[in-house]
């Protein structure tokens, strides 16, 4: 396997990595073999700090789950960066609902 990452200029920001495991379709089948044991995978997404998923690009099994997860992991750490350039004030979610509920005096 060859792990290859691109300077994007920032270097003190590490990628995102998410590892995939392709063929589930054939494992779960019984047709072949696993090539991989799912545990080798899990431990070498670790070693470079990454998601793993296994998936089925033929039948699309986890393929919508993973890249939503991926999403959500690269949201949080935007998210993330925006909160620390604004302060470092961490909005809560939980105020979201609260904050909409209430309209100021001026408004109503």
């Amino acid at each position: 396997a060859v792990v290859s990452t691109q300077s994007t200029g920032e270097e003190d920001e590490a990628p995102t990595i998410l590892l995939l495991g392709n063929k589930l379709d054939m494992v779960t089948a019984g047709d072949h073999p696993r090539m991989v044991k799912q545990v080798d995978g899990e431990a070498l997404a670790r070693e470079f700090n990454a998601m793993f998923c296994e998936v089925s690009a033929k039948k699309g099994t986890h393929v919508q789950d993973c890249c939503e997860d991926l999403t959500r992991a690269l949201m949080r750490r935007e998210n993330q960066k925006i909160a620390q350039t604004n302060n470092n004030i961490v909005p809560d979610s939980r105020d979201k609902g609260r904050l909409q509920d209430k309209s100021c005096s001026i408004c109503s």
